[in-house]
């Protein structure tokens, strides 16, 4: 018995990474943006807090400055 479950278990890890390398593979082929802006949204990726918290200064200060106007 305990030697069937695992043997399930293996499948279904391999069918789920089947499904995510399948899923991998889509993505890598439909890029939204091009291959060159790749080390940016790599970046941006691994420093989330950081790209918002600019953007958000950024745009505090955009806004205060047509205020101004």
């Amino acid at each position: 018995m305990v030697h069937h479950t695992m043997k399930s278990t293996k499948t279904e890890f391999l069918k789920k990474l089947q499904a995510e390398a399948s899923f991998q593979q889509k993505l890598s082929r439909r890029k939204i943006l091009p291959s060159r802006v790749d080390g940016v949204t790599s970046w941006i990726g691994t420093h989330a807090w950081q790209t918002i918290i600019g953007l958000a200064l950024c745009t505090a200060t955009v806004l205060e400055l047509i205020e101004k106007i």
